[in-house]
């Protein structure tokens, strides 16, 4: 790491490292252009969350305004060269301190999850947050694929709907299966829960319309909903609370003092 931030700043590094084999000393250098192409492969690499991240926005380049660096590394002039590249003729942001930004993003999503509506009013003054959708959300299809209503990083509260057909001759009620997950297999992600819609009428295949809405507020809490197009009391819900499979608040209290053992115990071994 002492590397990287020397050629960050400058065009070779002194490498100097005590008793390596033996007893023997050793000392060398490397320059920015050999530091270069030992981490060309690491370097590409980089680009793929930011490729990643275009298409979750569904956006390109040319929809960027600015490039914000986040990370120490960003400072190193390669990694800088290849964002220029990717994003030609955009300005890469050095507002932010690059060290800090991580943290900073987390004392604000702390201080907005912990605080009253008062204290957040007067201390994340502003500052605008914007939840989004962690997971995709959908249904499974009789073909076992996944049909997402709500897409990953969605900005919520958002609703969706989405008009399905029934699958077999004559069938007089349908099941819904809803799931988090951006695999294509239904059953490859992970099962919310599921719910069954009655009084369909018995018609042919592809006859009766079922209307399916997601709606996922800003506190994460999921309500799935659908019925038979046409027919009264028919209509079905499912709510799915963000608290599914999150740490009890006993649970809570017993990894913070796990985390701080640990932390005496990295004190004391680095004191000794």
């Amino acid at each position: 790491q002492i590397i990287e931030h020397d050629l960050s700043h400058s065009t070779e590094a002194a490498i100097e490292i005590d008793a390596l084999v033996n007893g023997e000393d050793f000392e060398s250098s490397l320059t920015r252009d050999q530091f270069n192409e030992i981490n060309s492969d690491l370097f590409k690499r980089c680009l793929q969350p930011v490729d990643r991240a275009l298409a979750d926005a569904h956006l390109t380049p040319a929809g960027i305004d600015e490039v914000v660096l986040i990370g120490g590394s960003t400072r190193i002039p390669k990694i800088q060269e290849l964002l220029a590249d990717k994003f030609p003729g955009k300005p890469l942001s050095k507002r932010i301190n690059p060290d800090e930004a991580v943290a900073m993003g987390a004392a604000i999503q702390g201080a907005n999850l912990s605080q009253s509506i008062e204290e957040k009013n007067s201390r994340l003054s502003g500052i605008t947050l914007m939840d989004v959708a962690p997971m995709s959300l959908g249904i499974e299809l009789a073909s076992g694929k996944m049909s997402t209503l709500i897409q990953r990083n969605t900005t919520i509260p958002y609703s969706h709907s989405r008009t399905y057909k029934n699958n077999e001759d004559y069938q007089t009620e349908a099941t819904i299966e809803v799931f988090e997950g951006e695999e294509k297999t239904a059953k490859k992600n992970r099962l919310l829960g599921r719910f069954i819609v009655p009084g369909l009428p018995p018609r042919p295949r592809g006859q009766v319309e079922i209307p399916v809405a997601f709606s996922l507020d800003v506190n994460g809490v999921l309500e799935v909903s659908a019925y038979v197009k046409g027919e009264q009391g028919t209509k079905k819900s499912l709510v799915i609370k963000k608290d599914k499979g999150l740490l009890t608040e006993e649970e809570i209290k017993k990894r913070g003092k796990e985390l701080q053992d640990w932390e005496r115990k990295c004190r004391t071994n680095k004191i000794n």
